[in-house]
């Protein structure tokens, strides 16, 4: 409930400063319009073709619309013709500012380094003091689910989580993941499906490992990166006794929905 207060909050405080926008520059009826569709179409076009892997990842998709809408009405409000005869200009100015409000708003918010939470033995770190609780996790699962965050059956079905489910930095960063599970289990993550930061143009596929300790977490770093971006790897679960398992990281986005 009360996070859904905060959501109504944060709305009514975003439509209020488009309010106090629309009364202090009085933009044309067509300039809104423009803008409203100018966000539309550049968020829809690159969240379908390969330019989504650059997009920032959201639950929804909201805070992304409302910056490309706010590029686009500055902009073209900027740059506006006040005999209204420049329709064609008007949507050319709109589809930039959109476009360049979103992706100053992606490049300002990467982080520089990354660390990543991998747990082999539920979907989420809980234990039962030795013991990991995988009907908890199961239903932390079922609750990320509730929320849009993300839900992989997969992931459930194999008692695994690895949370964020991608990641992107700049060239002069890091990643680190942090493995949570029983002693002596290794880890293998390797990147083989065409996205490798880490590795220097036809080189082999970077390969991290980590082993889990008898007290704490095993980590695995990576880097620097080479070359940043998104994509899908494997990490790979060797347990103590036990054929090993792969899950594949979609990255990219969120997991697939339930």
């Amino acid at each position: 409930m009360k996070r859904v207060l905060n959501e109504i909050a944060l709305l009514a405080l975003l439509a209020l400063a488009l309010t106090g926008l629309f009364l202090v520059s009085r933009p044309r009826e067509e300039l809104v319009l423009i803008s409203l569709a100018s966000a539309f179409a550049v968020y829809g076009l690159l969240t379908r073709f390969g330019f989504r892997w650059t997009l920032p990842r959201r639950r929804r998709h909201e805070a992304s619309i409302t910056v490309c809408f706010l590029g686009a009405l500055l902009v073209s409000f900027a740059t506006r013709d006040p005999e209204g005869e420049r329709l064609l200009a008007s949507w050319v100015a709109a589809l930039s500012g959109a476009f360049a409000f979103l992706f100053a708003a992606v490049k300002t918010g990467v982080p520089t380094h990354v660390g990543i939470l991998v747990n082999t033995e539920s979907v989420s770190a809980h234990w039962n003091g030795i013991v990991p609780d995988v009907a908890r996790g199961a239903r932390i699962a079922e609750r990320m689910r509730d929320l849009a965050l993300f839900y992989k059956s997969d992931f459930v079905n194999g008692n695994f989580g690895v949370w964020p489910e991608h990641f992107e930095v700049s060239q002069e960063g890091s990643v680190t993941w942090f493995v949570k599970g029983l002693p002596d289990t290794r880890v293998t993550i390797l990147f083989s499906s065409k996205f490798d930061p880490f590795s220097e143009p036809g080189g082999a596929p970077s390969q991290f490992e980590a082993v889990v300790p008898h007290n704490g977490v095993g980590i695995a770093v990576a880097g620097p990166v080479v070359q940043p971006g998104r994509g899908s790897y494997s990490i790979t679960i060797q347990k103590p006794g036990a054929a090993p398992h792969t899950f594949v990281v979609e990255g990219g986005g969120s997991q697939k929905k339930g």
